[in-house]
C-alpha cells in the first residue's frame, strides 16, 4: 500500500493518504500535540501524545489493522493493576511515554516517566514492546544513572513545518513550568534586530536568528539561563530538561532555506561540561531532539554549540527559524 502521513497543526490529529488515489483518512486526533513515526518497513507507526501529562496515549497501528491501534497506556495501566508495583509510575497524575523508538520492524524502545508529588520522587522506566507479544524487559532507571555521559543524539524528523497562518505550535515546552533568557554569541546585524536571538521562539515560522560571523556558523553559541523570578507553576527547586524543537534553517521561503545555511550539530553543555552531542536533518520539517533528562535549576547554564553546518548557497550565515526547550513534566 502506497501511504503516507499528513499532520494537522491545530491539534495532534493524523491522516493517512492513499498516495495513488490522492484520499485521506482520519487515524487519530489529540487536544494536544503528538510525534509520529513509521517502522522501519512501513506498514506499521505509532502515535505518541507525550505532551498531555495527565493521559500519555501512546497508540501503536498496523496497516492490516486500524481500527485497533495497540494502546501502550492502558497495557501498562492493566500491567500494574495485575501485579502491584511492577510500574508504580502509572498510578500517579503526571505519566507519560518519554521516548518511543524503533529498534527494529517488531520491537520498539519506549521510556516512560511519573512523578509522584506527594512524595517527590520521579520514577523512570524503560521498556521493550515486541509486536504481537506485549511489553518485555521493563526496567527501572535509579536516580543515579539518570544523568548520561556524553552521548550522540540524532533529531527526528515530526511534520511539515509550514502552517497556514505561519505560527509554530510546539507541545509541551519547558516554559509550563520556567521561562528563560536566551543569548546569543553573535546575531545578524539589522534594523530593529530582524535576525535577533528572541526570534528563536517567537513562534513565528517567518523569522529566523541568523548567526553575524561569515564562517558557516561554525563555533556560534546560544546560552540559557533560568532566573528564578521565571519559574512559575512548578513545586521543585529543579525542573527536568528533555529536549528540544528545531525548525533548522530560514523557512520564511524556499529559496531562503536553500541561500543561509543550516546546523548539523550541536553540542550541548550544562554549566560548561559537555554532555551531548546533537545530529540535526537538513530539513525544513520540525524535527524534535530527545536528550537527558538533565535537571536544571536557576543557578544552572545550558549552552548550545554549533560544531557542524549544512553551507548555504549565497550566505555563509547560519539560521535557526525556532528553537524551544522540552521538559517540565
Amino acid at each position: 500500500m502506497n501511504v503516507s502521513m499528513e499532520k494537522g497543526w491545530r491539534t495532534g490529529d493524523f491522516w493517512l493518504k492513499d498516495n495513488t488515489t490522492g484520499k485521506k483518512k482520519k487515524v487519530w486526533e489529540f487536544e494536544r500535540d503528538a510525534d509520529a513515526e513509521w517502522s522501519p518497513k512501513g506498514d506499521q507507526f505509532y502515535i505518541n501524545n507525550c505532551y498531555g501529562s495527565t493521559n500519555a496515549k501512546c497508540l501503536l497501528f498496523s496497516l492490516d489493522a486500524l481500527k485497533k491501534p495497540v494502546d501502550l497506556e492502558k497495557m501498562l495501566r492493566e500491567m500494574e493493576k495485575k501485579k502491584p508495583g511492577k510500574v508504580p509510575f502509572v498510578d500517579y497524575g503526571h505519566v507519560y511515554i518519554a521516548g518511543v523508538k524503533w529498534v527494529s520492524n517488531d520491537n520498539l524502545h519506549v521510556d516512560a516517566t511519573g512523578i509522584d508529588n506527594d512524595n517527590r520522587r520521579d520514577f523512570e522506566f524503560r521498556m521493550n514492546y515486541i509486536w504481537g507479544k506485549g511489553i518485555t524487559d521493563i526496567k527501572e532507571i535509579d536516580e543515579a544513572s539518570r544523568r548520561p555521559k556524553f552521548v550522540e543524539n540524532s533529531a527526528l524528523s515530526r511534520c511539515p513545518s509550514y502552517p497556514e497562518d505561519n505560527k509554530f505550535r510546539e507541545g509541551c515546552s519547558l516554559e509550563c513550568a520556567v521561562g528563560w533568557n536566551v543569548e546569543a554569541s553573535s546575531s545578524l546585524p539589522s534594523k530593529e534586530g530582524a535576525y535577533g536571538v528572541h526570534k528563536l521562539d517567537d513562534g513565528d515560522c517567518g523569522t529566523a536568528w541568523i548567526t553575524g560571523t561569515q564562517n558557516d556558523g561554525i563555533g556560534a553559541e546560544l546560552t540559557y539561563t533560568f532566573p528564578k523570578t521565571k519559574w512559575w507553576n512548578y513545586q521543585s527547586q529543579e525542573v527536568p530538561l528533555r529536549g528540544f524543537y528545531i525548525i533548522n534553517g530560514y523557512i520564511k521561503k524556499p529559496e531562503l532555506w536553500n541561500e543561509y545555511g543550516r546546523v548539523k550539530r550541536l553540542v550541548l553543555y550544562i554549566n560548561d561540561e559537555p554532555v551531548a552531542g546533537i545530529e540535526l536533518l537538513d530539513s525544513p520539517d520540525v524535527q524534535s531532539v530527545d536528550c537527558g533528562p538533565f535537571d536544571i535549576t536557576s543557578k544552572d547554564t545550558v549552552t548550545l554549540q554549533v560544531s557542524k553546518s549544512y553551507p548555504g548557497s549565497k550566505h555563509r550565515q547560519v539560521a535557526i527559524t525556532e528553537l524551544v526547550p522540552m521538559g517540565a513534566h
